[in-house]
Order: C-alpha cells, then sequence, then structure tokens
C-alpha cells in the first residue's frame, strides 16, 4: 500500500493524484458545477463570543502565594537574615534559604490551588 501527498489542487485516488474539476465553466467545457455552502448564521457567532468572555481563565496562583507567606515565617526570616549577612560580607549566596522559602511557600498553594482547577 503507498500513500501519496497531494497538493490541495488534486485528490487521492487509489491510482494516485487526480486533479481537481475546475467549478467554473471553462470556454472548452459545456457543463458548469456549482457548489453551494451553508451562510454563517453570524448572530449564533455573536452569541458564542459573548460566552467566551464569561469564562475568562483567572490566575489565582500570586493571591494564594501571599496568603501562604504568613505561614512561612521561619524560612522568611532564614533567607532575609542571610541577605543581611550577603550584604554586610559583600559576597556570598542564599541560594538554599531561597530555595527553603520557596518550597514551605509552595507545600502550603499546592492543596488549595487544585481546588480552584475545573
Amino acid at each position: 500500500m503507498r500513500f501519496a501527498l497531494c497538493h490541495s489542487s488534486y485528490y487521492e485516488s487509489a491510482d494516485g493524484c487526480v486533479e481537481l474539476k475546475s467549478a467554473v465553466s471553462s470556454p472548452q467545457s459545456s457543463t458548469t458545477a456549482s457548489t453551494t455552502y451553508p451562510t454563517p448564521n453570524v448572530a449564533q457567532m455573536e452569541e458564542d463570543d459573548d460566552d467566551d468572555d464569561e469564562d475568562e481563565p483567572v490566575d489565582v496562583l500570586p493571591k494564594l502565594r501571599e496568603d501562604c507567606m504568613s505561614s512561612c515565617g521561619k524560612e522568611i526570616s532564614n533567607y532575609k537574615a542571610c541577605e543581611e549577612r550577603i550584604a554586610e560580607k559583600g559576597h556570598g549566596d542564599c541560594e538554599s534559604w531561597y530555595f527553603d522559602q520557596l518550597a514551605c511557600v509552595d507545600k502550603c498553594v499546592v492543596p488549595q490551588l487544585f481546588e480552584h482547577t475545573k
């Protein structure tokens, strides 16, 4: 079995690609073919567009993270203390404390976030 990828003005048949006949009559052809397409219902389309506005998703993650920051006081204070030490020394990083803070916030956010998913 072979497969042929035909150009848009051709269709695939068992023998390969076959040219589509033009719907417009040509001077050599006495028969014409016409195709009718349904007229779109514009009022229905506009009504459908209005429904989409009501279903706009809202990102609740920033609000949930802000709410969860209060439950991670220890991790946040450790991170801020590290920032102060780095500012005094002039070198170093607080990467581990930063990720501890993020992990705490994420642990609080995840159960609440899944309540908002559809």
